[in-house]
């Protein structure tokens, strides 16, 4: 009995592990796109979700200058083909991005995706619209699949 009841706790708890997914095809760089609409907005500006967009230079270095956009795109398979809630989450350098209207510092930005699928593409950027916001050194750039770290990514800005 105790062997059966055992059997059947480790086949549930194999039932509820995370679902595997693997990356593919991870491009950093710089990136340029055209038309926008803002997605949501906090302490450290807007989010925006590009209508098009390409990278014109696959880097992890960048300059740290107002108007460079830099980020990730990346592919995504889940092997049993479900969706999974992601969180796209970058986090600045220390001692964070200070806005200077609010004073308020911002240690990191996140965006909550909907769900990730079997997709082509999923992306993500930064954009330096202020000079407050061109902050140097480590920028991390991470992919949370269902609260767990999946997929990380560091620029440094200099």
């Amino acid at each position: 009995m105790y062997k059966l009841l055992s059997l059947i706790i480790s086949l549930m708890l194999i039932g509820c592990a995370s679902k595997p997914i693997e990356f593919s095809r991870i491009q950093l760089g710089y990136i340029e796109f055209s038309g926008s609409k803002i997605i949501s907005e906090d302490v450290a500006g807007y989010s925006y979700k590009p209508v098009t967009y390409s990278f014109t230079e696959l880097a992890t270095s960048i300059d740290a200058q107002v108007g460079n956009v830099f980020g990730m795109e990346y592919s995504a398979s889940i092997s049993n083909g479900a969706s999974s809630v992601i969180e796209h989450k970058i986090i600045f350098p220390e001692p964070g991005l200070t806005n200077p209207k609010t004073g308020i510092t911002q240690k990191y930005t996140s965006n909550i995706q909907n769900a990730l699928s079997n997709q082509d593409k999923n992306m993500f950027f930064y954009r330096f619209d202020e000079e407050w916001e061109v902050v140097k050194g480590q920028w991390i750039f991470q992919v949370v699949v269902d609260g767990e770290l999946s997929l990380q990514k560091t620029f440094t800005v200099y």
